[in-house]
């Protein structure tokens, strides 16, 4: 199960293998507590945007990884504020390595200024 916080919704998307199997959107963080503990996958990825705040509602439910600039992943980020690079664009970064595994990926991060 990977779970993606943002600053509005929570997406939960469900995985057997590489099949991603059932989605699903929660506006409420114990909604999407008792949708883990009701299913009971071998494991969560947690992506948030909000916070180690948000972490409170998970602490006490098995294999549930946080994923961060400290998580071990299999690319390397060139980025000068680690501490500041989104889990949204980690994530990105790693989908895209995944999926093209023998290609150059260009990751690109602009602003409209």
């Amino acid at each position: 199960m990977v779970v993606d916080v943002g600053n509005t919704f929570i997406k939960v998307g469900t995985f057997k293998a590489e099949t991603l199997i059932h989605t699903e959107s929660f506006s409420v963080v114990e909604d999407v507590r008792s949708a883990i503990l009701k299913t009971d996958p071998e494991q969560v990825l947690v992506s948030s945007v909000r916070g180690d705040a948000f972490w409170n509602f998970f602490q006490d439910i098995k294999n549930v990884f946080k994923l961060d600039v400290n998580t071990r992943l299999p690319i390397n980020f060139d980025y000068e504020s680690r501490s500041t690079l989104g889990t949204d664009r980690i994530a990105a970064a790693v989908g895209s390595y995944t999926l093209f595994p023998d290609q150059t990926n260009l990751f690109l991060i602009w602003e409209h200024v």
